[in-house]
């Protein structure tokens, strides 16, 4: 059993390390500007441009592979909405006792927390390289959201490209 010394010189040197770490890299800001750099930088890798720098290499990959996180996430989080949504909508037709108010609310909720649930993104099949003309044209038509978190401007332009006008009555 290591002695409370040996815990607290253990506990000491890691929080040494973790700082140190966390002081040689500083923190990206990961926004529209991060966004459209990083996508201009994977779209010239792709193209092999032999003038790209590493650190744009590796930010191109980032973004890269950021978008596709996201994507990921929402692809999961659609999914469970829709079950949720089947279920609702199941338990709606088996019990007319539910309350209608509730039901409403639980798809506001849906809409609001899942947004993409309410669009065509789980009917829509796309590529990696659409993934990212969608975002870079979302961007570059919205450029007042620059600021916006990345993953807010991910989902944000899927809803855009994705969402189905209400049809007029």
């Amino acid at each position: 059993m290591p002695t409370l010394r040996t815990l607290v010189l253990i506990l000491a040197a890691t929080t040494c390390i973790a700082l140190r770490a966390l002081a040689d890299e500083p923190a990206v800001e990961r926004n529209g500007d991060w966004l459209m750099s990083g996508i201009a930088s994977y779209e010239r890798l792709q193209k092999g441009d032999s003038k790209l720098s590493a650190q744009d290499a590796q930010t191109g990959m980032l973004v890269f592979g950021y978008v596709r996180g996201v994507l990921d996430v929402q692809d999961s989080n659609v999914m469970k909405a829709l079950v949720a949504q089947r279920a609702l909508q199941s338990a709606t037709k088996d019990r007319k006792d539910l309350d209608p108010a509730a039901v409403q609310q639980i798809d506001a909720l849906t809409a609001y927390y899942v947004p993409l649930s309410h669009s065509e993104y789980a009917n829509t099949q796309f590529t990696e390289a659409q993934a990212l003309k969608i975002v870079k044209l979302y961007v570059q038509q919205h450029p007042e959201q620059r600021a916006q978190r990345a993953s807010q401007l991910i989902e944000a332009a899927f809803m855009d490209a994705l969402t189905v006008p209400d049809k007029p009555h």
